[in-house]
């Protein structure tokens, strides 16, 4: 039996390769129609797996997707871990460390509650209630200067539509002649 290599990037080119292996034999059409038409194997109406589960394997390629900030993939991984077993205080570390980095890359990108909404799956996290004070803040700030952008939009136009029909009411028809063909020109 193969030995797993401990090497995530090689489990990776191993795993390409054992795929590519499965489609090429899955190309090629029996000659008799009954040939490779067996059961699969199955226990508990499931079918089985040939291949063991290797759990350290597994950390090491979540760690791996980690390093490459690919944060839903290793905590995808970790979930299968602990899936298998519920008590591996490394994986279950791992699962929250993804979620943790997922949550400050979305804080970054200014996604403030899809960022809270994944800290509130790991409240007891060291630095979470800290980041979901601060998001939580910064997103109450951007909205007070959002609202502050529009009123002082609103009332820019206000002011500026003011001055013009001043301008239109003192120079009269001629003028309001002159900004009709400019929008009839435009029209064109």
């Amino acid at each position: 039996m193969d030995k797993m290599p401990s090497d995530p990037s090689e489990r990776l080119r191993k795993a390409e390769t054992k795929d590519d292996r499965n489609k090429k034999s899955m190309d090629k059409t029996p000659s008799d129609p009954s040939e490779g038409l067996g059961e699969p194997e199955t226990k508990d109406d499931k079918v089985m797996d040939k291949t063991p589960f290797d759990p350290e394997g597994e950390f090491d390629t979540a760690k791996f997707y980690l390093a490459l900030e690919e944060y839903d993939t290793a905590h995808d991984i970790a979930e299968k871990i602990l899936a298998h077993n519920n008590s591996d205080k490394k994986a279950g570390e791992l699962a929250n460390e993804s979620l943790y980095r997922k949550g400050m890359l979305l804080g970054r990108q200014e996604q403030y509650a899809h960022a809270i909404e994944i800290f509130n799956k790991i409240p007891e996290y060291p630095g979470v209630k800290e980041a979901i004070s601060e998001f939580e803040q910064t997103r109450k700030n951007k909205a007070q200067e959002h609202y502050r952008q529009g009123v002082r939009y609103f009332v820019d136009e206000n002011i500026l539509w003011m001055r013009n029909w001043r301008m239109l009411w003192k120079n009269g028809k001629r003028l309001w002649n002159l900004i009709l063909n400019i929008r009839m020109r435009k029209k064109k």
